[in-house]
């Protein structure tokens, strides 16, 4: 500070609020101010005892210094992952406001000596990859000022390896209400779990979640699983603060079936109701029987398998492209709306066709414009083609030309082929002829002579040529070249492009089954027949060998013997005898059962003793080419002396002789072994009756404990009446069957009382009337001419009776002790199987002799 005005003797300083200065001289200088502190100076003149104000703020001074220790250093006590980096934080502590301009950083496995040390420069934090251990770290930070700061504290974490959960229970299969997830739990360093949370989900949406702390390792969730659906449970557990991946596990729930109920009734013609006696139904215990092929459902892989190829790039003749006109000048190539539709009926037909017009021979070029494009073909093997042609002209040549690449090598003509140019249908013609030797390509044209008019070939062009095995004669050759056309609308098949669309060869092809081989000379692919997926057989070679079939694996299990069983599907009788009528067979030994070569559905069984070799299960065509397609569906290889039916895991309750078992996937739905068990024993029971014929239902017995003995004092007097009986398992699984319980009174029954149990038994006398009437009634309303009718909604019956009783037989005391009862609706049921409920009128009895009553009375129909 410095400067003097004349009339001052000497200054006094204020630091802030502080002075730190009395009487003193300027310039003055502040020594040894606290460097932690920021100073602000304010200066007042003395003269003698006269003081002046105080002077205005100086601007502030802040003096540079070492900061101090970082503070807050983390981790500090945690337990962090070894799995990817661990992120060390501090917070820089300035003595003089001054931002960290440097850090250093060392760290230890705790217990040793040596430090591994770090820098970082305006950071306050740093990731590192570390093994797992205690690890103690300190660190120290610069300011503005040249020296470091002191180091912290040390901080202490460790590091553990990420732990890991594996879900062991559910499986794949679930067969309970509830699950129960149970999961281990594996941590590198022995660390025990800490926490964890499980989530249980349908559909990827969360529907149960459930957190917990301790060792604990299973958690019971309580949301009611729905049969038949797939779930997915997920898990993940902590050692510390560090939590494992999450562990995730699909399962599919399919609970047993309750046994059936077994029911028996009983009319009695003395009480007027049916005694109806419900107990466990599932019968004689049994071992359990294992169905072991993998896919009795038959269900398609999703591959697709090719049956026929159509060489054609353009089959469908959308515009021009892949087609040529090779004629003189003046040649042209265009669409002809006279086949803008198919003119064989099966949809798949393109929207128009190729037209060439010109003088000279020339030819309509339908497989491609050049050498490249050209169908490849092999020397040995027939080529056909199938197209509609229409010509004015009345005739056409069909060619074929054969080269090597780009080189001519020969060339086979049709003579010339009448054809019409009237509608839609054209001339089908097909052609085949053999590949030379040296060709390896060919091209196909229709042709038409100087002076005759255009050729339009038709909207479906094909080209047939073996893909794999060579065609073996001109018949095969031609039939290729017709089945791919013909089946092509089949909803069983699909065809598809190879490329781009209308612009490379398409394929038909089928979808392969699980569990089910490629074949031999046939196609085996997924059909359906009378409702049901089957292993449809397409006989494809025209080989001397008629052996053609599909084969699935015989298990190690059944090398001893089994039984095969499948149900054969043959649309026609075959019209040629075939070399061998084999419908199942297994081999080393060989041991086959024969089908009957006529038409329609019948089941093929065959029990096998013990192999030695191949374990292949085969299913036999028998046929050749161009025989109708066969179909086997219902397949299944059991034990040897198993005669139930063919089931899978999804086919619920099955029975067998007198039991009832339950059926259900031992792993993956379609992709597994399945076995039937016992039933679970029903445990209790709801009944419900019908006595329309199943139109209407109401409850009869509920929620009773079986096994359980009524009398339903409601069932028809005569004709059959219906219960449904729904039992349930301890596990709440259920079972539904319907009984059927027939009577046959020949007497008319009034009932009342508290359940129907007052009844009177009456004979049933033609003097019985039954009306029906709909209330309607006539109303006069201002302004209108006539009257205006409503209707109500109800229909009602009205029963007449009249009749006579005989004293030693029937007593009058009956009906009027039912008169007399106070419940308000009555039951009237009598031989033609009329069950009616109703407000029941006035009863007349006379006496008209002295065994004899006579009586009558109405009952009008009301809601029960």
């Amino acid at each position: 500070m410095s400067g003097k005005p004349a009339y001052a003797t000497g200054y006094n300083v204020r630091d802030g609020a502080t002075q730190v200065a009395s009487n003193v001289q300027l310039p003055w200088t502040h020594v040894n101010p606290a460097p932690a502190n920021t100073h602000t100076y304010t200066v007042q003149a003395v003269r003698g005892s006269l003081a002046s104000g105080w002077s205005a703020a100086s601007n502030t001074v802040q003096l540079l210094a070492a900061p101090q220790a970082p503070t807050n250093l983390a981790p500090n006590g945690a337990v962090v992952s070894s799995e990817g980096q661990t992120r060390l934080s501090w917070r820089h502590n300035p003595t003089d406001s001054s931002p960290q301009t440097a850090a250093e950083y060392r760290r230890r496995v705790k217990g040793t000596s040596s430090w591994t040390t770090g820098t970082s420069t305006t950071a306050s934090n740093v990731a590192l990859t570390l093994a797992a251990g205690e690890i103690e770290w300190q660190v120290r930070t610069k300011g503005q000022h040249p020296d470091w700061s002191p180091w912290s504290a040390v901080a202490v974490f460790t590091v553990i390896d990420k732990p890991g959960v594996a879900i062991t229970d559910p499986g794949d299969l679930w067969t309970r209400r509830t699950v129960t997830v149970k999961w281990s739990f594996d941590q590198g360093q022995g660390r025990p779990q800490s926490a964890w949370e499980a989530s249980l989900l349908l559909g990827g949406e969360v529907i149960e979640h459930r957190t917990g702390s301790g060792a604990g390792r299973s958690v019971a969730f309580t949301t009611p699983l729905v049969d038949t659906q797939e779930y997915e449970v997920i898990v993940k557990a902590a050692a510390g603060d560090v939590w494992s991946e999450a562990g995730a596990q699909s399962f599919f729930v399919q609970v047993p079936p309750a046994a059936p109920g077994d029911m028996s009734g009983v009319w009695s013609e003395e009480s007027g109701a049916v005694t109806v006696d419900v107990h466990d139904g599932r019968g004689a215990l049994r071992q359990p029987i294992t169905n072991y092929f993998p896919n009795s459902r038959l269900v398609g892989t999703g591959a697709w398998v090719e049956l026929f190829k159509n060489w054609q790039r353009n089959p469908y003749a959308v515009g021009t492209a892949n087609y040529a006109h090779n004629g003189g000048a003046g040649s042209a190539m265009s669409l002809d709306s006279r086949a803008s539709n198919n003119p064989d009926g099966t949809g798949r037909m393109v929207r128009g066709t190729v037209t060439a017009t010109v003088g000279n021979w020339s030819y309509v070029q339908i497989t491609g414009n050049g050498a490249t494009d050209r169908v490849p073909v092999s020397p040995g093997q027939w080529v056909a083609v199938r197209a509609r042609v229409f010509a004015s002209a009345r005739n056409v040549v069909a060619n074929m030309q054969f080269r090597a690449g780009t080189v001519f090598v020969s060339q086979s003509s049709t003579p010339l082929i009448p054809v019409t140019s009237s509608g839609h249908d054209g001339t089908l013609v097909t052609f085949a002829a053999l590949v030379p030797e040296g060709a390896d390509r060919v091209n196909v044209s229709f042709g038409y002579s100087s002076g005759q008019a255009d050729v339009v070939v038709g909207s479906w062009v094909q080209v047939a040529a073996p893909s794999v095995a060579v065609a073996a004669s001109e018949a095969d050759a031609r039939w290729r070249a017709e089945e791919f056309y013909k089946r092509s609308a089949d909803t069983d098949f699909r065809v598809r492009f190879t490329g781009a669309e209308n612009d490379s060869e398409a394929v038909l092809e089928g979808q392969r089954v699980g569990g089910v081989g490629a074949g031999a000379r046939v196609a085996a692919v997924l059909g359906e027949i009378d409702g049901a997926n089957a292993v449809r057989l397409i006989a494809l070679d025209y080989g001397v060998n008629a052996y053609r079939f599909a084969s699935a694996s015989v298990p190690a299990a059944l090398a001893g013997g089994g039984t095969g069983m499948a149900r054969r599907h043959q649309l026609e009788v075959f019209p040629q005898t075939t070399v061998q009528r084999r419908g199942l067979m297994v081999s080393s030994p060989e041991q086959h059962v024969e089908f009957e070569n006529a038409a329609g559905l019948y089941s093929l069984v065959n029990r096998f003793s013990e192999l030695t070799g191949v374990f292949q299960f085969y299913m036999y065509h028998g046929g050749y080419p161009g025989d109708p397609d066969v179909y086997y569906s219902h397949v299944g290889v059991f034990d040897p002396g198993y005669s139930g039916p063919v089931f899978d895991g999804s086919s619920g309750l099955v029975q067998v002789g007198e039991s009832w078992m339950g059926a259900s996937w031992d792993g993956a739905p379609d992709n597994s072994t399945s076995t039937l068990r016992m039933a679970p024993a029903a445990v209790r029971a709801n009944v419900e009756r019908s006595v329309d014929g199943g139109i209407t239902w109401v409850p009869f017995i509920e929620g009773a404990d079986l096994p359980v003995l009524e009398t339903d004092t409601e069932a028809l007097s005569n004709g059959v009446t219906l219960y449904r009986v729904t039992t349930y398992s301890a596990d709440d699984a259920t079972s539904v069957v319907i009984h059927e319980v027939e009577s046959d009174s020949p007497a008319v029954w009034l009932s009342g009382g508290d359940g129907y149990t007052h009844t009177a038994r009456l004979p049933y006398d033609p003097e019985v009337s039954i009306t029906r009437c709909r209330e309607r009634a006539v109303r006069k309303y201002a302004g209108r001419p006539k009257p205006v009718v409503h209707a109500g909604e109800a229909v009602t019956r009205t029963v007449d009776y009249s009749g006579t009783l005989l004293l030693d037989e029937q007593s009058p005391d009956e009906l009027a002790d039912l008169v007399a009862d106070e419940a308000p609706v009555h039951l009237y049921r009598d031989p033609d199987g009329r069950h009616i409920y109703g407000a029941l009128g006035d009863v007349q009895l006379t006496r008209e002799s002295h065994a004899h009553w006579g009586f009558g009375f109405q009952l009008t129909e009301t809601e029960k």
